[in-house]
């Protein structure tokens, strides 16, 4: 290392000692200390262009755009300042005397459809078209609108516009009255501002491509600037012009009276003589006649202080309509909304029986309260008596239960047919808790079948049956349980739900494919049948007697049947039960083996021939 150097400073051959006070500030490193008070511009400017798909460097000292466009050999040339690409057609307009550049100003406006809205089926959209003179380059900008639901703003920023695949859109595109169309889209050209028509006029006397012929006509409107300008409007009260009926508030009238402002006290005359007092009347409205229509009753009340109407509707329960009771709220009622000169609703034009045009609906009064009707005495007009408004028949809709699908128990199949779309647990009606027992056979023709016994046990708590069969040694069939009890009521071979009537000796049951005859019952059953007559008729001794009675009254009357009676009974004078069945047949009378035990409970197996005839004879007796 050479020891000429030192810190600070460079040491000369002398002894002298160079500093940076005595260097240029551009040669020495930017160092603390050393650095310059001002900073220079370092960046580097980006000199890549492209033309005619090559890429250039551009060098200000070697050439530039234009002599690129006109030279036979671009790799002869490098690009220089950046300058903008120019239509062949449209050559390039500056102002006088370096004056700024001219900005032309076009107001158009273009349709964009509106699909899937009932309001509107366009829109208009405005827009001003910028023409730069500098350059032919075009812009567009929209006017903003509050609350248009659209962004707005730039349209389309500012370019050349190319118009096919060699030109570009020029001023002489641009008339007044016509139509452009940029990138698919049509812009309705309508007017210019002051400056622009002025300039064009100008332009078109030396240059014949400017047309300034076109007629200027105003912004079309949609409707949705028509809406939107009443609702405003109609909001903000910046429309003098249009009525809003706002009513004023009683304490800016009362300060408007203080200051001088003339009371228009004209028909208040009513609120002294009629204050709170209140007519009403009842009405119906038949709109039978139309579609769905039915009859729907009205409340009419006529406020006599102001010769107001509010109308009410009443509703009926499950009426399905919504509880919005006020049809009409209290205002002037007019006669007839097609004549203007018909006046208002007066209470002299009510009567009973006579209608009333509520706008769309004519009202039928057929009452009044009491206050009314005497109002209306008191006025000399009598009122005509009450009417009895047409009552509409209301449909009777009958449920049918569906069969039984065989899924599940019935009863919970039957919770879905209630109406109700939350099923819930099925309830059973209980009934006593009694148990009837019979005796059957089967009703086969099979030689297996003939000579089974089989017990019936019929639950009265449920309705439901229990068939078992006893055990017989070497007969070759298991016995038990042969129909298990379940836990809905049992169903006959047609359907039909089996009942404690139909269980009596001498009936048929038909119960899982299979007819079973009963043919015997203990003596607790036939106890609890002769006492429930009702349900049981051929365990009733009463109505059996009077049944045979009536069936032999030829005999009775004649005597005869005491002749029968020995011909069929035994020789000691007496009825057995074979004998009462000879005597039965003999006169055709219809008759169940119920009927013979109930008789024979009654009278005893061998029946005197003398009582039998008497209580035939006498049923009233028995």
């Amino acid at each position: 290392m050479d020891d000429t150097s030192s810190i600070g400073g460079l040491t000369m051959d002398d002894g002298s000692m160079f500093t940076s006070a005595t260097l240029p500030h551009d040669i020495l490193p930017q160092l603390p200390g050393y650095r310059a008070n001002r900073q220079t511009q370092n960046r580097k400017k980006c000199a890549l262009k492209y033309a005619e798909e090559m890429a250039y460097v551009e060098d200000e000292k070697l050439g530039s755009t234009r002599q690129l466009l006109e030279s036979s050999s671009a790799t002869s040339l490098v690009l220089g300042a950046g300058k903008p690409l120019y239509s062949m057609g449209s050559p390039k307009k500056q102002g006088k005397n370096g004056a700024r550049p001219v900005v032309l100003s076009f107001k158009a406006y273009f349709k964009e459809a509106v699909h899937e809205s009932p309001l509107e089926n366009h829109r208009i959209r405005k827009v001003e078209i910028f023409y730069y003179m500098e350059d032919n380059s075009i812009q567009i900008v929209e006017r903003k609108q509050e609350n248009s639901g659209v962004p707005q703003g730039n349209f389309m920023g500012r370019h050349q516009v190319p118009k096919d695949a060699d030109t570009f859109f020029g001023l002489a595109d641009l008339v007044i009255g016509s139509t452009i169309s940029l990138y698919g889209r049509t812009y309705h050209i309508i007017d210019a501002n002051p400056s622009t028509l002025s300039y064009l006029d100008k332009l078109a006397e030396d240059d014949a491509t400017i047309n300034t012929s076109g007629d200027r006509t105003e912004f079309p409107t949609d409707k949705f600037e028509v809406d939107r300008a009443a609702k405003m409007s109609r909001e903000t009260g910046k429309d003098p012009s249009v009525k809003h009926n706002i009513r004023k508030n009683p304490n800016t009238i009362f300060a408007e009276a203080a200051l001088g402002n003339t009371v228009d006290n004209k028909g208040r005359e009513g609120f002294l003589k009629y204050d709170r007092k209140v007519l009403r009347f009842t009405c119906f409205w038949d709109d039978r006649e139309s579609l769905y229509g039915d009859m729907q009753q009205f409340k009419l009340h006529y406020f006599l202080t102001d010769d107001t109407v509010e109308c009410l509707q009443v509703y009926d329960q499950n009426s399905g309509r919504d509880p919005y009771p006020l049809l009409v709220k209290r205002r002037k009622m007019p006669k007839d909304l097609k004549d203007e000169g018909s006046g208002d609703l007066h209470w002299s034009d009510i009567q009973i029986g006579g209608p009333i045009q509520v706008y769309a609906r004519t009202l039928i009064v057929y009452s009044v309260d009491d206050s009314t009707r005497s109002f209306y005495e008191e006025q000399g007009v009598p009122l005509a008596p009450s009417l009895t408004p047409p009552v509409e028949k209301q449909p009777v809709f009958e449920r049918n239960t569906p069969p039984y699908t065989g899924f599940g128990t019935e009863a919970d199949s039957l919770t879905s047919c209630v109406g109700s779309l939350v099923q819930t647990a099925p309830k059973k009606v209980l009934g006593e808790d009694r148990t009837l027992r019979y005796m059957g056979r089967l009703d086969s023709d099979v030689a297996e079948d003939i000579g089974r016994e089989f017990v019936l046990q019929y639950f009265l708590v449920d309705s439901t049956l229990a068939i078992r069969e006893p055990f017989r040694r070497n007969s070759g069939i298991v016995g038990g349980n042969f129909f298990r009890r379940g836990q809905d009521p049992v169903r006959t071979n047609d359907g039909v739900y089996l009942e404690a009537k139909d269980f009596y000796i001498g009936s048929k049951i038909g119960v899982a494919g299979f007819v079973f005859v009963i043919t015997d019952s203990d003596d607790a059953t036939l106890k609890y049948m002769e006492r429930k007559e009702t349900v049981f008729p051929y365990s009733s001794y009463a109505l059996v007697m009077n049944s045979w009675g009536s069936t032999m009254q030829g005999a009775l009357d004649d005597d005869s049947i005491y002749k029968a009676c020995a011909e069929a009974g035994e020789d000691g004078g007496y009825l057995t039960m074979d004998g009462l069945k000879s005597l039965l047949t003999m006169y055709n009378c219809t008759f169940v083996d119920q009927e013979l035990i109930t008789v024979v409970r009654k009278l005893g197996t061998q029946i005197e021939i003398d009582t039998f005839v008497a209580q035939l004879k006498s049923p009233d007796m028995i």
